[in-house]
């Protein structure tokens, strides 16, 4: 999980501020009981997320990720011709700045190592996928 450690500290809270809450209502011994419970779990909870690591992605898995070519695929449209002109573009924030762009009438994935450029078109099916003129 990416946010474990966040969702454990935000759960014993969760936990915590409603058995304190049922604790000093007062309504029933029973109630008291569940309520020494569940704040105590609460607290567990806290503590364990404290003292456990984010498990979030590396850079190395970060640099090496790549869309994959079946998120455009349209099963309906088999036909060139009734087929929309899609693409996925994503570019990375970090250094090595790195764009990939997904054609969705072939399902290339081409890899460019800079931004975005102004056009493209697809080297596989020669699809021209975006143009933009200044």
């Amino acid at each position: 999980m990416q946010y474990l450690r966040k969702n454990l500290i935000l759960s014993g809270w969760v936990c915590f501020i409603i058995g304190t809450g049922i604790f000093f209502s007062g309504l029933n011994e029973i109630l008291v009981i569940i309520a020494v419970t569940v704040s105590l779990s609460g607290i567990l909870l806290i503590l364990v997320g404290i003292g456990s690591k984010e498990q979030g992605l590396t850079r190395e898995d970060i640099s090496n990720w790549k869309p994959s070519k079946s998120d455009l695929a349209d099963e309906e449209d088999i036909i060139f011709e009734k087929k929309r002109i899609k693409y996925r573009i994503d570019t990375t924030l970090d250094d090595p700045i790195k764009t990939s762009v997904l054609c969705g009438n072939c399902s290339e994935l081409t890899i460019i190592s800079n931004f975005r450029p102004d056009y493209f078109k697809c080297p596989k099916c020669n699809l021209e996928l975006w143009n933009e003129e200044e």
